[in-house]
């Protein structure tokens, strides 16, 4: 089964600025990539570890409003060093609870 045929909510290619504060680190900032209701993918200068608890806030594309949101880091990834980027890492969060609809 693919990682599409898994999904409960589609994935939306949006790129939005997000704020990203640990229980350790405060005002990071990254771009995401892709959005759903239960989850995001955003790239950042700053590298997370697996299980990691991130607060997130970004503006929500339906409702235009401000979400804060509290998300769990499911998989880390780095773009390939010949990627001239000032965000490397690659970072997919599945958030707590849903994105209101």
């Amino acid at each position: 089964m693919t990682d599409s045929e898994r999904r409960n909510h589609p994935r939306h290619l949006l790129h939005a600025v997000v704020g990203i504060d640990t229980a350790d680190r405060k005002d990071r900032v990254g771009v995401t990539r892709n959005l759903s209701a239960t989850g995001a993918l955003f790239h950042s200068a700053s590298a997370f570890y697996e299980g990691e608890t991130l607060s997130l806030m970004f503006r929500d594309p339906v409702s235009h409003e401000d979400q804060a949101v509290t998300a769990i880091v499911v998989r880390t990834d780095t773009d390939p060093p010949s990627v001239d980027s000032h965000f490397p890492y690659l970072t997919a969060v599945r958030f707590e609870r849903p994105l209101p609809r």
